[in-house]
């Protein structure tokens, strides 16, 4: 994807500050191309610029393979009971095209994407809505994301989080425990049998929570997951 902007500014006689663009990671669009409206001035046609865009995205995230680790991750959750579900900043038709691209959207319960909520993360809208679908209280999600903005959403909504850094945002300043795809699904048992043998009373020995929920992308390129008790 940042590939796809560096196109885009290139297009426009513009060279795209990354500080600024990594800001923005994880949330609204909108932002990014306002960005580079303020530096085209009057002349910019978003229409055209998302256009541009999008066709050469689409020409590089075609063939991005699956993160490493993430279909372990996704078949030891189905075998515990887990309900993992998607929440994106990103629109529906990016989020479920490239799940369908990879043979994953039939592993989610739902998907609550950019059109799902007001406001992109940094605000906690879209877990907000996640929760509401599920039912549950924020004790029994864990949230994966891939950047700052995704953490931040989802401890607006008082939910707990890891962070799975993409080649993209690997180097931000995420306030939460970090980890490789492959080494998710340790971590996470790791935090069952803390969280059953704190509270016994209220999970047996091997009780999973209910939901994992993730805000980041399945393919490598990123896209696109603490207050809550473990």
């Amino acid at each position: 994807m940042l590939a796809s902007w560096h196109h885009l500014y290139d297009a426009s006689g513009h060279e795209l500050e990354l500080s600024r663009w990594l800001e923005t990671v994880g949330g609204d669009v909108d932002a990014r191309y306002d960005a580079l409206a303020e530096l085209v001035g009057d002349g910019f046609d978003r229409e055209s610029a998302h256009a541009l865009r999008r066709e050469h995205e689409l020409s590089l995230v075609g063939a991005l393979p699956l993160r490493d680790g993430l279909e372990d991750v996704l078949d030891r959750a189905e075998d515990c009971g887990l309900v993992v579900a998607v929440v994106s900043s990103s629109p529906a038709y990016w989020v479920h095209g490239h799940l369908v691209r990879l043979g994953l959207l039939e592993r989610f319960a739902f998907t609550v994407t950019r059109e799902d909520a007001e406001r992109a993360k940094p605000h906690p809208d879209l877990y907000l809505a996640a929760l509401e679908r599920l039912g549950l209280p924020p004790q029994d999600v864990l949230v994966v994301e891939d950047s700052v903005n995704g953490v931040a959403a989802a401890h607006a909504a008082g939910l707990s989080a890891v962070a799975v850094p993409n080649a993209v945002t690997q180097d931000q300043p995420h306030a939460v425990t970090v980890l490789e795809t492959v080494a998710l699904w340790s971590h996470l048992e790791q935090l069952l049998a803390s969280r059953s043998s704190e509270h016994p009373q209220e999970r047996g020995p091997v009780d999973p929570p209910k939901t994992l929920a993730t805000g980041g992308a399945a393919a490598t390129s990123g896209r696109g997951p603490a207050a809550g008790r473990w």
